[in-house]
């Protein structure tokens, strides 16, 4: 994982919003491999392959909010895109699955809440509740920049405030 001005992650819990290439999870395993400090723990939200809002509810809460089909779809790209295979694994692992608003996963550290759900049943909107203010020092807030390819810092946004954090570029016809 590149990250564009690296933040410390030693001992601290590293939250991505998006991460459509999943190399955040092999994280750990270069630092380790590399001596480096590890972060205590490394949490992906959504795949990230479609544009998507992040609105701050309060102070411990954020909410993910696609404006296309669902949070885990792919938008309109040319045919060799990294976004289709990162939908295909997607499918494979969870594509079975059928959300309903209401539904919710916890894990350790925050619950996630499915908002609203797309006609054929994956999540639009969910809601994070993490058990601890987003400010928290011991949390790493990062987002997948499709335009750098890479990893960069999220600066969180105010409560009742909205970001968008753009898609990959799309076909142009």
């Amino acid at each position: 994982m590149r990250v564009r001005e690296s933040p410390e992650i030693d001992g601290r819990d590293v939250v991505v919003l998006n991460d459509p290439t999943a190399t955040s999870l092999l994280v750990p395993f270069d630092r380790a491999y590399r001596g480096q400090p590890l972060p205590a723990s490394i949490r992906i939200l959504v795949p990230g392959s479609t544009r998507f809002e992040v609105t701050r509810t309060d102070a411990s809460s954020i909410l993910l909010t696609t404006k296309g089909s669902d949070l885990f779809d792919c938008p309109a790209v040319r045919p060799l895109h990294v976004c289709h295979a990162c939908k295909a694994m997607n499918d494979l692992l969870f594509g079975a699955r059928t959300w309903k608003t209401g539904d919710q996963v916890a894990r350790k550290g925050f619950m996630a809440e499915v908002r609203e759900v797309s006609a054929k049943g994956a999540p639009r909107s969910i809601a994070f509740h993490f058990d601890r203010p987003l400010e928290s020092e011991q949390f790493v807030w990062l987002f997948f920049d499709w335009r750098r390819f890479t990893h960069s810092p999220l600066v969180l946004p105010q409560i009742g405030e909205t970001v968008e954090i753009a898609g990959p570029r799309l076909r142009s016809h």
